[in-house]
């Protein structure tokens, strides 16, 4: 009886607890290729959303999200179904996954948003929608370009999309507002349509400079006094640098005839000056090229 006892605790009790051990193991390896399956199921889902919203199908993408999946799931560029649906100037899709919950500004592996792709490839009611939904205009890409840049090498026409009452005075190039950029850059007619818009012609950088003054630094050439008179005719502060003062009155009124000092007009000033820039504005403007002042001076004698 003894030895019985000995031979069941030797031989049996050892295999009963390896069979144990044995079905745990294979649990184990059961769930962790119910894992792993469900892991490829999902990264295929995922892949399957960036394929359609490459693709256009608006149907799938809805279908798709029936089920739960990653909206920002990303490819090996770290491009998301938005950035695909963004540049392709899908509205639907777009609006498909911003309502879903998506996120609006995924930097792809260049840096780049869906609004810069956008913006870049001109689809200016996906740009509408994207900023409505507040992407950040002033994002850089990995050669800090934004979107916001990115506008003002566009067409002043196509500005407007990228626009709202929310960031249209916010500092999305180098710090600064748009306008600042614009008129700094001389681009006119980009400063038409951003007034036009509602930016503010008084707002201030960090350094405490105007758009006019930005206008008025560097090198003037026409542009940048077209700028400055767009800027002074709504309503801008007087320019801080002194040597610009006498620009305020006859480019905010068009009277390019008002006389300073000694009977001078603006073109008297500029010639001396050597403002080219604002000599040849203010001619265009309809200045009197022959007009004297009190010595008796035409703007030609003063410029030799």
């Amino acid at each position: 009886m003894k030895k019985s006892a000995i031979l069941f605790a030797v031989l049996v009790l050892p295999f009963a607890a390896w069979a144990s051990g044995g079905r745990d193991t294979e649990s184990s390896d059961s769930v962790g290729i119910e894992d792993a399956d469900e892991t490829q199921q999902e990264t295929r889902q995922e892949q399957i959303l960036l394929d359609l919203a490459e693709s256009g199908d608006a149907a799938g993408v809805e279908k798709l999200l029936k089920v739960d999946i990653d909206l920002n799931a990303a490819d090996e560029n770290g491009r998301t179904a938005l950035h695909a649906a963004a540049e392709a100037g899908d509205e639907e899709i777009v609006t498909i996954l911003l309502i879903r919950g998506a996120e609006i500004d995924p930097p792809d592996d260049g840096g780049r948003t869906p609004l810069l792709l956008s913006v870049r490839s001109g689809q200016g009611k996906v740009t509408e929608l994207l900023t409505a939904a507040k992407a950040d205009i002033g994002a850089e890409d990995d050669t800090g370009q934004s979107p916001a840049e990115a506008a003002l090498g566009r067409s002043a026409s196509s500005l407007s999309d990228l626009l709202t009452a929310e960031n249209i005075d916010s500092p999305a190039i180098d710090g600064r507002p748009m306008l600042h950029a614009a008129a700094g850059a001389g681009k006119d007619e980009h400063v038409k349509v951003l007034l036009e818009n509602g930016a503010d012609p008084a707002n201030r950088d960090s350094s405490g400079e105007t758009a006019l003054d930005f206008a008025l630094s560097g090198q003037v050439g026409i542009s940048e006094a077209r700028s400055a008179a767009v800027l002074l005719q709504n309503g801008s502060p007087a320019p801080a640098d002194s040597q610009w003062s006498y620009i305020e009155r006859p480019l905010s009124t068009g009277d390019t005839e008002i006389r300073f000092d000694y009977g001078s007009t603006a073109l008297h000033i500029a010639a001396e000056r050597g403002h080219e820039g604002l000599l040849r504005y203010l001619l265009d403007a309809g200045a009197d090229i022959d007009a004297r002042d009190q010595p008796g001076n035409t703007a030609l004698h003063v410029a030799v």
